[in-house]
């Protein structure tokens, strides 16, 4: 196994088993006897891959810790609820100081779009209705080939079937239970845009 292999192996195996993992070769080479034969190999993992190709994963918390007589050991860890003394139960070496260096955390992402809404394929977002829009797929202008009909009046020719749009070309399908039209439906759509 190459280095980078190793480090994969020890880190995901330990974060699957015990929620942490101790990235020093010291502890290392004492839990993994199967992984590390020497300390050499161990402490060539963490010169190189550790430090190179293995990069604190999303949602983990990057901890430096004091361990036994060893200090300034970097242990990651999906929580840090009693993680001195579950380190300290699995290696058997008191844990003198706990510091958080990097909670794992991102900035938040952007709030997920409202489902069913595009606001590109929709001119009229902004505009309040008392009707809530209808997909294209609802549409009697919407063609097998997945293009609107009346592109010059809906402003999209090749629309997604399940977008919630206020179209003022939207005619219903022949079989649907509502057979009101755009000019029924979304009377505040200005007049000019809604065909007759």
């Amino acid at each position: 196994m190459s280095p980078n292999d190793l480090a994969y192996t020890y880190a995901a195996q330990a974060l699957g088993l015990t929620g942490f993992v101790i990235l020093d070769w010291r502890i290392a080479v004492r839990q993994r006897p199967d992984l590390f034969a020497t300390g050499v190999e161990a402490g060539a993992v963490n010169a190189t891959a550790w430090r190179q190709r293995l990069r604190t994963p999303p949602g983990m918390v990057k901890v430096r810790a004091d361990i036994g007589d060893l200090t300034n050991v970097e242990v990651w860890a999906t929580s840090t609820r009693a993680l001195a003394q579950r380190i300290s139960d699995l290696t058997g070496l008191p844990v003198r100081q706990l510091q958080v260096t990097d909670t794992g955390k991102t900035s938040a992402p952007p709030p997920p779009a409202r489902p069913g809404r595009d606001p590109a394929a929709d001119r009229f977002a902004d505009l309040v209705t008392r009707e809530p829009g209808r997909t294209c797929g609802q549409c009697d202008r919407y063609t097998a080939a997945h293009a609107c009909a009346t592109p010059e009046v809906s402003g999209v020719p090749h629309p997604a079937p399940k977008t919630l749009r206020r179209c003022p070309g939207f005619v219903p399908l022949w079989d649907a239970n509502d057979k009101r039209g755009a000019a029924e439906l979304w009377p505040e759509l200005p007049a000019a845009e809604v065909p007759a």
